[in-house]
């Protein structure tokens, strides 16, 4: 991004800067959720062994991942309006409000407000030296999830209104089967995805979940796709977001 600034520095229309702002967050994004996920790991690995280590290795984690939001707020100070209308106005996640509509900058002091909370904790365990008991943090195995996994299914591309919708497909792994799950909504911006379990038949690897007709808006056409897990514990999204849209969209025949 710094090179094609050099090579437009006097030819940068509006157009350009918004891309580069995009460009900018999309990389800060990716930065910040690489570094958020050890936090959490650690925070995880701190409340099984109470090792203190492990909250230490949370809380420089969750720090570098702020500065990462921080780059987001400062490219998109001057770029976005103040209240960016989309997704949900506000949900309830472990009891605490979210507001998915706003500026960047809104989510930077809840952010920082959690991390507070973990020094607040550390403060409470002493500062004296111990040996470390907790394993630290390491980035799990890098697998392909399309060899772990044959995913077999018919996408449904139309339905008649008012009545229920039947999702089959066929899954198998090596490992075995943990769960495969529907994940559906309305194609409606403001609605967060619903879930259904699918129900394996007997003796087969054919798997089914049907939604109600109730749960379907009539205004707008159906959108889902499906979540899979292994015994081992790796996962995979159909469609596959790296081939294809990750999603399938139902005509409703009105």
């Amino acid at each position: 991004m710094g090179k094609a600034r050099l090579e437009l520095s006097g030819n940068q229309n509006k157009e350009f800067q918004s891309t580069l702002c995009d460009l900018s967050i999309l990389s800060n994004l990716a930065l910040f959720h690489s570094r958020r996920i050890p936090a959490a790991v650690s925070y995880c690995i701190f409340e099984r062994t109470g090792d203190p280590h492990a909250l230490d290795d949370a809380i420089a984690y969750e720090s570098k991942a702020i500065e990462a939001w921080e780059n987001i707020v400062a490219a998109t100070a001057d770029i976005y309006a103040s209240d960016i209308k989309m997704g949900v106005q506000e949900y309830l996640f472990m009891d605490i409000h979210h507001h998915l509509t706003g500026h960047w900058r809104d989510e930077l002091g809840y952010l920082e407000n959690g991390l507070e909370k973990l020094k607040s904790q550390r403060s409470t365990l002493g500062m004296e030296k111990t040996a470390r008991t907790a394993p630290l943090y390491q980035a799990a195995p890098e697998h392909d999830p399309r060899a772990l996994f044959q995913i077999q299914h018919q996408a449904v591309r139309t339905a008649p209104l008012n009545e229920n919708i039947t999702i089959r497909a066929t899954v198998t792994a090596p490992s075995g089967i943990r769960w495969v799950r529907l994940r559906y909504r309305s194609v409606n911006q403001h609605l967060d995805y619903k879930t259904l379990d699918m129900t394996p038949e007997a003796g087969s690897d054919s798997y089914e979940a049907t939604v109600p007709a109730g749960e379907m808006d009539e205004k707008y056409d159906f959108m889902y796709f499906l979540e899979v897990m292994n015994t081992n514990g790796y996962g995979r999204m159909y469609p596959d977001f790296n081939v294809e849209t990750p999603y399938i969209i139902v005509k409703l025949e009105r």
